[in-house]
């Protein structure tokens, strides 16, 4: 609305006035349309805005996804070189300690019991010893059969007495080849009296093997055994070291062998000894 009022020459003004409706067009950017293109624009803004945020989202999640996989495959790989490690580890420990031909173990096993026991006694009350019993086991005619047969056949042999002692034993001893033809049995918890029964049934056993060498060839021996006792004085069982009793043993198998399929053992000033009973005694002598 345009409101005018006028005065005359007299400078008397009109004061009712006039007034003239007018309608005026608004400019383009205030018009519906331009509002309408405002609304459609800020929408695309927004909606670019919500697309390059959840593209950047699934951008950082596939990202992270794949992180993920190459860090699951990366300890995938690496527990499997570490397992392949581990079991490569564990074979050549066990070859250290095994002896090839028997498949018993060897005096680095012998060591790492013994070191486990003194271990295990420790723990259970400071300052005490375990009880074991050391025998070494010699065959008598290992030679003679290596002559006639061949050293094949005399490896047949050790195989075969290695099973024989591994029988005869507990389950809680260990046998171990000592070397050649000398095999040495770890028995814990064994008083005298029972490694002397013990060192019967392994002279015994061997004594009435019949041990197949090969191409149906079979042949007999014997064996010596020396033991001692560990600690080998009992009522003073830090007077000595397990070593001692093991040269003891080493000398008690000596003994044995001037005798032959025969069985010395001792412990402190005690000493026992058994010798062939007649028929083995005979039985040998038929087989020699």
């Amino acid at each position: 609305v345009l409101r005018v009022k006028a005065a005359n020459s007299d400078g008397v003004w009109n004061e009712a006035g006039i007034s003239v409706a007018l309608a005026v067009e608004p400019p383009p950017w205030r018009t519906w349309w331009a509002n309408l293109l405002y609304a459609v624009g800020m929408a695309l803004l927004l909606g670019a805005v919500w697309f390059l945020q959840q593209r950047r989202i699934l951008r950082e999640a596939t990202y992270k996804h794949r992180l993920e996989l190459e860090v699951e495959e990366r300890t995938a790989e690496l527990n499997l070189r570490n397992g392949q490690l581990q079991d490569a580890n564990r074979q050549l420990r066990d070859a250290s300690i095994t002896d090839p031909l028997t498949g018993l173990g060897n005096r680095r096993a012998l060591y790492e019991v013994v070191g486990r026991l003194h271990a295990e006694a420790r723990e259970a009350a400071p300052g005490s010893q375990p009880r074991f019993a050391l025998m070494m086991v010699d065959l008598d005619r290992l030679k003679p059969i290596n002559d006639q047969f061949g050293h094949e056949a005399g490896d047949r042999v050790l195989v075969q007495v290695a099973e024989v002692l591994r029988n005869v034993s507990r389950s809680t001893d260990h046998v171990v080849r000592w070397g050649g033809d000398e095999f040495l049995l770890l028995c814990r918890d064994l008083d005298i009296t029972a490694a002397a029964e013990l060192a019967e049934r392994v002279r015994s056993s061997v004594s009435k093997q019949i041990f197949r060498v090969g191409e149906g060839a079979a042949t007999r021996t014997s064996c010596s055994v020396g033991f001692a006792v560990f600690p080998f004085v009992p009522e003073v069982p830090d007077r000595s070291g397990w070593e001692e009793s093991l040269a003891m043993a080493d000398a008690a198998l000596y003994q044995a062998k001037r005798l032959r399929n025969a069985w010395v053992g001792w412990r402190g000033t005690s000493r026992i000894r058994a010798l062939d009973s007649l028929a083995d005694a005979v039985e040998r002598d038929a087989t020699a």
